[in-house]
């Protein structure tokens, strides 16, 4: 769904076990929310697109609508991993 190349989004325990296979270790971190700010008429097709998702998608989104815009917060892990050293 989005243009920007996102295939796939990882949660934190994924992304933990990931990096920690791969030499990485957590060092610090926080969560945050990012929230973007659309114009409707710039965003046609968008009732399709959520008429086609799982409610519990764009629930998780936080969505929201006025009569010219469109809200969408995203959660956000915010991880720093450092390398181990051997």
């Amino acid at each position: 769904m989005k243009k920007d190349g996102h295939i796939k989004f990882y949660t934190k325990d994924e992304w933990l076990s990931l990096c920690g296979q791969h030499g990485l270790k957590y060092a610090d971190g926080f969560d945050s929310s990012l929230r973007f700010p659309r114009k409707k008429e710039l965003s046609p097709g968008y009732e399709d697109i959520l008429r086609r998702h799982d409610k519990a998608v764009i629930e998780s989104y936080d969505f929201a609508e006025t009569d010219t815009e469109l809200y969408i917060t995203e959660r956000v892990n915010n991880i720093l991993f450092v390398k181990e050293q051997t």
